[in-house]
């Protein structure tokens, strides 16, 4: 056991709150951290799972101008409301949309937006964001996928766009998004759908797989 890996749950955190601990860091790590994102910038987030609505309130509280949020039609009845509540200025379901990136310039502005989080993984997302990040912006891709981008990457280049991978975070996004959480600043329980025994595992897993649910907390 190593101590200056453990963090102490600050007082006025339920434990149930600190489970969201993870896709905070997460969403820190990749918004603050890698992108550099900076007060009064756009951002757009595909995908408001867990990490996504992290994303969200992360740019949020970096000074986001603007947070464009990108779901599904079916995230409409339960993570819209999640997402506009941390922060999200807009939100477009994918499937409603003709031209998906028209749809996002025509918010953000014609220039495009600083940074884009891919939280889902889709490789279309990746030909979306190329169209939508403005020069010398950043994607970051948190969301994972085994299949192929099957097209250049001139596009990137011409646009100077940094392509960021991502994978989990490290001390400072846990230090700091704990002290957002203690200060109030970020919301770590409206996240959270309800709490279940764990004998209910089952349940939870299916109210998450519908997307009924946006984080289910098992007690044992």
């Amino acid at each position: 056991m190593y101590p200056n890996c453990l963090y102490h749950i600050p007082d006025n955190l339920s434990f149930s709150e600190a489970t969201l601990m993870d896709p905070a860091a997460n969403g820190y790590n990749a918004v603050i951290q890698q992108a550099g994102f900076r007060s009064g910038e756009t951002a757009v987030v595909f995908g408001v799972g867990a990490l996504g609505l992290m994303s969200i309130q992360q740019a949020y509280i970096g000074g986001a101008s603007k947070v464009i949020a990108v779901g599904m039609s079916s995230d409409r009845r339960s993570r819209e409301a999640t997402a506009r509540k941390f922060g999200a200025t807009d939100f477009l379901a994918s499937d409603e949309e003709a031209d998906l990136a028209e749809s996002v310039l025509k918010i953000a502005g014609g220039n495009g937006v600083a940074l884009v989080v891919d939280a889902a993984g889709v490789p279309m997302i990746t030909e979306q964001a190329i169209r939508i990040v403005r020069n010398e912006g950043a994607i970051v891709r948190i969301g994972m996928s085994d299949k192929t981008y099957n097209r250049g990457l001139d596009d990137f280049a011409l646009k100077n766009v940094r392509i960021i991978g991502h994978m989990g975070y490290n001390a400072e996004s846990w230090r700091n998004s704990l002290a957002l959480a203690a200060a109030g600043r970020l919301d770590l329980k409206s996240i959270i759908t309800c709490e279940l025994p764990l004998e209910q595992y089952h349940q939870g897993f299916e109210m998450s797989r519908t997307q009924e649910a946006s984080k289910v907390i098992l007690i044992p």
